[in-house]
């Protein structure tokens, strides 16, 4: 039957679909299963199934035995980049807002913004406590000498030539002599208008010119420009030094007050007082274990007053402040040294000699100045302790003159007329001041001298200051709470301690030999004393016999120097130590012979000396060995120092020696024409001290 195309297309395919659908998938299962059973090897497996059970035991303990190479282990390692459960985590994590949250305060300011309340600043405390023990010459005052006194030869000699450059500064004579340093009482180097008197603009320059060179040949002639009645007395000390951060305290303040511009206000820190503790060392475990005792500071203002004038400082008058910076003594002798006077972290503001002289003649004028303007610098509203009552708050001064500066010009120009003969140091000086008055303050010097020393002790010390409250008085309503604008003053804590400072004794002792006397009578050691002399402030020495039992010391005829008189002469002086002499021993003399295996040389007839020994008990109970060859190098020391102590007087003292009968003549009369210059200097009233208070 044949079917063509259109039966074709009026097939209706889905009912055949549904009519013979089920029959064509059970034919095509069946040609599958046909094809299977078909194509199917059914042969029996040949191997045994133990050999299968085999292998797995085998690739089991292959892998319990093998290790993973460290390069392939490493490579698979978690690493935050590919650490699936942390990124994902991350990935659900609420987004961190802190990166783009503004803290810079509110987004709308206003104009004029709220006032926040005054809190109580933190009061900084003294840094980087220093100690260094010394002695000095210091040169007060005495009666009157009668005239006539014996004339002082060591004038006429010349300045010595030999090892000065040595000399350490504090053995160094003062400039000239007895000459004054320029910050002291009587000013070496005076305002023009009393030296050549008011300026005169219609006077001739040739003459101007002629009587400054016969006034600066006049002052060179002038060696003892020392008060005449000047006396020299020996003191020792330990000084300590420290550091207040002042920019520090200003930030502190003015972040306290939140007002930036506080942080600049110097009369924020106004210093009341200084307190100042000492530790004695003790024995034992530990050193430290006593109580800390307060210093007076009577004892110190004092050789103050004592002093005949304040010598000049070594440090820029913008760090130091009138209550807690001590002002330096007069020395009869010598140079303060930064070791002594100033600090580690100040020495950018540490003076030459011309710097000194610049500083006290700014000093001078600027006190003229506002006197002559009968401005006063104003009081604190309580007064200060410390070292204020010895001298005049002359940074205060000089900030006030800093923001005058049509009076800062005028002070500089009449500190340079006391300076300077040209004309052009005085807009040189100008600017010098000016830019020295314009300089920040940053610190301030902590200085303060202990004169109640006991020879023997150890002492470290901690000081304390008290200021001013600058929120005191303030209404309740500007302050936090009640206690900020209570109390006029504040203290800040304790500074940390210094470092251990030992007070030697006055002398050292060495074993100049032992003298074996003949018969019975028992050895005596000849014992080098050297000793400073308080009277003078200048060290004697001398050898001295001491006995078994007996105290080292006694009576002798020495050198004595008094630098402030400028003398040097054999005294009856008696030598005081603290020391007795135990035991002492002569050398004694072995025979090389009978020791043949120490390989002994030789000295005297085939027999070789020992070196003498001594032993001395000092007050602490403590055995001291002494013998001529240990100690060779610190007895050769302490000489030297001697040597240099004297070496400006010795040379005087020798060359004064030689003068004849006539020139003796001479110089006294003109000594005795001295003494007449000196008469009429004391007769006429003294300039002040600029630093130096006059009621003082």
């Amino acid at each position: 039957m044949k079917i063509s195309v259109a039966q074709l297309k009026a097939i209706d395919y889905k009912q055949f679909a549904i009519d013979h659908g089920e029959k064509l998938v059970m034919v095509l299962v069946g040609v599958l299963v046909l094809l299977a059973l078909l194509l199917t090897n059914w042969a029996p497996y040949p191997k045994d199934p133990s050999e299968l059970m085999v292998k797995v035991e085998d690739g089991r303990t292959r892998l319990t035995i093998s290790k993973w190479p460290t390069d392939k282990r490493q490579s698979f390692r978690t690493t935050p980049e590919n650490d699936i459960r942390a990124r994902v985590y991350t990935m659900l994590s609420p987004l961190a807002v802190t990166p783009f949250q503004y803290t810079e305060g509110p987004l709308f300011r206003p104009l004029i913004p709220p006032k926040e309340p005054i809190d109580e600043p933190r009061w900084l405390a003294v840094e980087d406590l220093y100690t260094e023990f010394g002695r000095f010459v210091l040169a007060a005052a005495m009666p009157e000498q009668p005239r006539g006194a014996k004339a002082n030869l060591m004038a006429a000699a010349d300045k010595p030539e030999t090892i000065e450059s040595e000399i350490p500064e504090e053995y160094r004579p003062r400039q000239g002599g007895r000459r004054r340093r320029p910050n002291q009482r009587a000013v070496n180097v005076l305002p023009q208008s009393i030296l050549l008197g008011e300026d005169d603009e219609e006077e001739e320059e040739e003459e101007r010119e002629e009587r400054r060179e016969r006034l600066r040949s006049k002052k060179s002639k002038k060696r003892n420009v020392l008060p005449a009645n000047a006396v020299g007395h020996g003191k020792r000390f330990v000084s300590l030094t420290g550091v207040f951060d002042l920019k520090r305290q200003l930030k502190l303040i003015g972040k306290a007050m939140s007002d930036p511009q506080q942080e600049s206000n110097l009369n924020n820190v106004s210093f009341l007082n200084i307190e100042i503790q000492r530790q004695s060392a003790v024995k034992g475990d530990n050193p430290w274990s006593s109580e800390w005792e307060p210093v007076d500071i009577e004892t110190t203002l004092d050789v103050l007053r004592e002093s005949i004038d304040l010598d000049a400082d070594i440090v820029d008058v913008r760090i130091s402040d009138y209550v807690i910076t001590m002002p330096l003594p007069m020395r009869g002798s010598g140079l303060w040294t930064p070791k002594v006077a100033s600090h580690p972290r100040i020495e950018n503001f540490q003076l030459s000699e011309s710097e000194m002289e610049e500083q006290n003649a700014i000093m001078e004028a600027t006190i003229q100045d506002l006197k002559e303007k009968q401005e006063k610098v104003p009081e604190p509203p309580r007064p200060p302790k410390g070292f204020a009552p010895t001298q005049h708050d002359m940074r205060g001064t000089l900030r006030k003159v800093r923001g005058n500066k049509g009076g800062a010009r005028s002070a500089a120009n009449r500190a340079a007329g006391q300076m300077a003969d040209e004309r052009q140091m005085r807009e040189t000086l100008a600017r010098q001041f000016e830019q020295r008055m314009s300089a920040v303050d940053n610190l301030l010097l902590v200085r303060f001298f202990d004169f109640d020393l006991e020879s023997g002790n150890t002492y470290r010390y901690r000081v304390r200051l008290e200021l001013n409250n600058p929120n005191y008085g303030r209404e309740l309503h500007e302050v936090v709470h009640e206690g900020v604008r209570e109390g006029q003053s504040r203290v800040t804590e304790w500074s940390e301690p210094s470092d251990a400072v030992h007070v030697p004794f006055d002398f050292k002792t060495y074993l100049a030999g032992v003298d074996v006397p003949r018969g019975s009578r028992p050895e005596t050691a000849l014992i080098d004393v050297f000793e400073w002399l308080p009277s003078v402030g200048t060290t004697i020495n001398d050898v001295v016999k001491a006995r078994l039992g007996q105290i080292v010391g006694g009576s002798a005829t020495t050198l004595v120097l008094d630098p402030v008189q400028e003398t040097l002469e054999e005294m009856d002086v008696t030598f005081q130590t603290t020391e007795v002499l135990a035991d002492v021993a002569g050398s004694p003399i072995v025979n090389r012979n009978l020791h043949p295996d120490l390989g002994l040389q030789p000295m005297r007839g085939g027999r070789l000396e020992m070196a003498d020994r001594a032993l001395l008990v000092n007050e602490f109970g403590e055995i001291i060995a002494l013998d001529p060859i240990s100690r060779e190098r610190e007895r050769a020391w302490s000489k030297k120092l001697v040597e240099f102590e004297r070496h400006f007087y010795k040379d005087r003292v020798q060359a004064a020696e030689t003068l004849s009968r006539g020139d003796r003549r001479r110089l006294e009369r003109n000594n005795d024409d001295d003494d007449d210059d000196r008469a009429r200097d004391r007769s006429r009233r003294k300039r002040p001290n600029p630093r130096r208070r006059s009621d003082y």
